[in-house]
């Protein structure tokens, strides 16, 4: 099972800080998991086109952009992809807006390989887990309405 996720996972990182993002992508380097760097100009595009699981982005992406105009744009996809947070700054306060708006996780700065597998692995099994759970809900309907189809309306007096 483990080594099914390692060959599935798909991970997209937009970060404005390159050493950060250099620093996940060695601790990354290794597994078998894809990673793709966008950079934050094209974000949007990105994640509409990556089919990650999961987003890995910074709390701060530019003057203008930060991680909630990252969790909106997850928010179009089905399943959404399960937004991380990572700062230097990261704090409880932090952690807790992350979670309370619908991210998934938030990883603390310097970045501890250990934990970024653990999170990411998580985040990723959460994703597959709800898009299984989207599949079987769209094809469950198409289903009821192939059978109200077949089924004929009854007239009533």
């Amino acid at each position: 099972m483990v080594s099914n996720v390692r060959e599935s996972v798909r991970i997209l990182v937009v970060l404005a800080d390159d050493a950060v993002c250099s620093a996940l992508q060695r601790i990354l380097s290794h597994s078998t998991w894809t990673i793709q760097v966008a950079a934050v100009e094209q974000a949007a595009a990105a994640l509409r086109t990556s089919r990650a699981g999961v987003l890995v982005t910074g709390a701060r992406l530019s003057a203008r952009l930060d991680w909630k105009d990252m969790l909106r744009e997850t928010e179009r996809l089905a399943p959404a992809p399960r937004l991380i947070v990572t700062d230097r700054l990261a704090d409880e306060a932090l952690w807790a807006e992350v979670l309370s708006l619908g991210g998934y996780d938030l990883l603390m700065q310097p970045l501890n390989p250990e934990e970024v597998f653990r999170v990411l692995s998580l985040a990723w099994l959460s994703w597959k887990d709800a898009g299984e759970r989207h599949k079987a809900a769209v094809g469950h309907g198409r289903a009821i309405e192939a059978h109200a189809a077949e089924v004929p309306l009854r007239k009533t007096a």
